[in-house]
């Protein structure tokens, strides 16, 4: 399955790059392009060491034209990124970053980031930790905790509160994991935002806790007389 993904990685890629170099050949010459490609790409495993340097030689020229990529073009990657995802997920977002396809500003790393946790949540932390201080870290580090939330609520709010700086990113991630503990511990939960200090912040942790209460209440089974 590993080696299914790399070739489906390359693949992607060498079409990926001709597609975009289409754009500026004949229709006729791309489609001929296309097809010797992905005919290499599924070919012996003796030829990977060609298919690499192919790959490389056009992920360099590719890169240089990154920015200019079209809204269509980005989005077609994007889709490219999170089908490799459901296999590799640490490929796919090497994917993204090299072909900026958000540029540190989108969802995409972060949320290919949320697909990385919830297969292997160790991995995906260990590459976050060596990510630089930033508005895209603190996104990426708001779904490591939702991620963990889902099983592990405490570490996930201790994640959020040493991991990202205070602001509305952290504020952000603190309510998708109070809402995660509240369904599997609420008075844990409570005792938790009962810390928060006084504020806007606190008004809205204060309205989660009284929706989550009158959920968790009226899907309580009515006792039989």
């Amino acid at each position: 399955m590993k080696h299914w993904t790399i070739w489906l990685a390359v693949w992607l890629l060498i079409v990926g790059a001709f597609y975009f170099a289409s754009r500026k050949t004949s229709p006729e010459k791309s489609t001929r392009e296309i097809a010797a490609a992905a005919n290499v790409a599924s070919a012996a495993p003796n030829k990977s060491t060609k298919v690499a340097k192919r790959a490389t030689d056009l992920n360099v020229s590719f890169q240089q034209n990154a920015m200019l990529l079209t809204a269509d073009q980005k989005a077609a990657l994007t889709m490219s990124t999170f089908t490799i995802a459901q296999t590799n997920p640490a490929t796919a977002i090497e994917l993204a970053l090299k072909y900026q396809l958000d540029n540190g500003r989108g969802d995409v790393v972060p949320n290919l980031m949320l697909l990385w946790a919830q297969r292997d949540f160790d991995s995906a932390m260990r590459w976050a930790m060596t990510q630089p201080p930033g508005e895209q870290r603190d996104q990426i580090f708001g779904r490591l905790a939702f991620a963990q939330s889902q099983a592990n609520p405490r570490a996930a709010a201790e994640l959020v509160i040493n991991e990202i700086p205070p602001g509305p990113a952290q504020q952000e991630a603190a309510l998708s994991v109070l809402h995660q503990w509240m369904l599997q511990d609420f008075s844990a939960a409570k005792a938790w935002a009962d810390e928060f200090p006084e504020g806007p912040f606190k008004q809205r942790v204060d309205a989660e806790l009284a929706g989550g209460a009158a959920y968790l209440s009226a899907s309580q089974p009515t006792p039989k007389n």
